[in-house]
């Protein structure tokens, strides 16, 4: 699709200005100029497509909102009032597509079943 990258190299008015909340930030909150000097910083020699941190904002928001979702239900289905640890360590576990992805960017602990709690 193309939501989010119509803004071309400026960010259009896609950007974090909407009515100064929220709202310009997209679901969780990933604020896309943040992401585009965060990506900068890791090389400052390597420049930045103007669509690339609109993107990466879309995909931290899937992602985040999967996991969230996963742990809120290992917290509602433990009876607690709140999502803690063991339930994002659970939502990996029990969520194929969460394990695989953790597992192959150097998360298998969180993926991996707790010893203790067995």
């Amino acid at each position: 699709g193309g939501e989010g990258g119509e803004g071309g190299a400026g960010g259009g008015s896609a950007g974090p200005s909407v009515g100064g909340t929220a709202a310009g930030l997209g679901a969780a909150g990933f604020d896309a100029e943040r992401l585009r000097r965060h990506i900068a910083s890791f090389d400052p020699g390597l420049s930045v497509a103007g669509d690339a941190p609109a993107m990466m904002a879309a995909v931290l928001e899937t992602v985040a909102a999967k996991l969230l979702r996963t742990a809120g239900d290992a917290a509602r289905g433990s009876q607690v009032g709140r999502i803690e640890p063991q339930h994002i360590e659970q939502a990996f576990r029990e969520d194929d597509e969460l394990c695989e992805m953790a597992t192959k960017h150097g998360l298998a602990a969180v993926a991996a079943p707790d010893a203790s709690s067995m």
